[in-house]
């Protein structure tokens, strides 16, 4: 046996180990890219519109797993997804905005087989951008509303339980 003071034990990290701090570091990383993607293909609407709006998820989703250190990491995977999920939906509904606006009432009669009125091709890249300035804000309105509500949520699980251990102790005085 060699003649050594002071004798450590070195694990190296293992692959899954690996793996899942490349994930935590690649990630967050993307999400923010696609944030930047879509916030500057959105041009002013993304500046406007999106910039603060992705800005206050990720504020909301900061204090939260600050204020909350046991459901941290569910938060900050809520935060991610909500963000990521963001910027693809509005991205995915201007390619469909893009790709419908293309399209002429003979182009869809012809499909169709029937006479339709021309005012239906310009009724489908409409319904498409209703639904892209419902997005724009029901999503982000509705991350910051469940955040807010795990807040008081948690809160009053914690005054329960304060309460509940102060009864106990009234109970059984030690």
């Amino acid at each position: 046996m060699q003649d050594r003071e002071n004798y450590t034990y070195v694990k190296r990290a293992s692959r899954k180990d690996r793996s899942k701090l490349a994930w935590a570091a690649v990630f967050p990383t993307a999400v923010f890219f696609l944030s930047i993607i879509g916030i500057s293909t959105f041009k002013n609407f993304g500046k406007i519109l999106m910039a603060p709006l992705i800005g206050a998820m990720w504020i909301v989703g900061a204090v939260c797993a600050l204020y909350m250190p046991s459901q941290r990491k569910s938060i900050i995977t809520e935060t991610l997804t909500f963000i990521a999920s963001y910027n693809a939906t509005l991205l995915g509904l201007r390619e469909l905005i893009a790709i419908t606006s293309g399209v002429s009432s003979q182009m869809l009669m012809a499909t169709f087989g029937q006479p339709m009125a021309t005012a239906s091709a310009n009724t489908i890249p409409g319904y498409l951008q209703t639904m892209l300035y419902i997005s724009a804000v029901m999503i982000p309105f509705g991350y910051i509303g469940m955040q807010g509500k795990r807040i008081l949520q948690f809160r009053r699980n914690a005054n329960k339980q304060k309460v509940m251990a102060q009864l106990r102790n009234i109970r059984d005085p030690k």
